[in-house]
């Protein structure tokens, strides 16, 4: 994933010794919009009457959703499980992005697809645990 102008500027903050106040709560979702470096507000989400939903980790339960830290990269350690879309209408489109924001909706990181994902009817959208990585400077799976 690629890091947020909003969160390299929380990086470099932190790195300089001023203070930040980490969100309670990270949230994982997915769009059918295509982001870049200068995105600072999530859009695009698929309908929540079609049944979908963000994933949201307490930061405090870390330890048990992420791996350990090493050489600046970290892992799900869980599979990431997106609800299973509408059975009527539930089509989500063409997901092209995912994405981690904070209760704010301002991104941190995200990830654009090399192809996007059609999410029809009673479909799923799932990340296996370890393929969800979150390199220093940016996320990958």
């Amino acid at each position: 994933m690629t890091v947020s102008s909003y969160q390299a500027q929380q990086n470099m903050k932190y790195l300089l010794g001023g203070t930040i106040d980490p969100p309670s709560y990270l949230y994982i979702g997915l769009s059918t919009s295509v982001f870049t470096t200068d995105t600072t507000i999530v859009s695009g989400e698929p309908n929540t009457a079609y049944n979908y939903s963000r994933i949201t980790i307490a930061t405090n339960d870390g330890a048990d959703f992420w791996s350990e830290p090493e050489d600046g990269i970290i892992s799900s350690a869980s599979p990431i499980t997106f609800p299973t879309s509408g059975s009527v209408t539930g089509y989500w489109g063409n997901i092209k992005t995912v994405f981690i924001c904070n209760s704010t909706n301002q991104l941190l990181y995200y990830k654009t697809l090399p192809t996007p994902i059609k999410i029809y009817q009673n479909k799923r959208f799932n990340i296996p645990a370890g393929s969800f990585i979150i390199h220093r400077d940016s996320l990958i799976f």
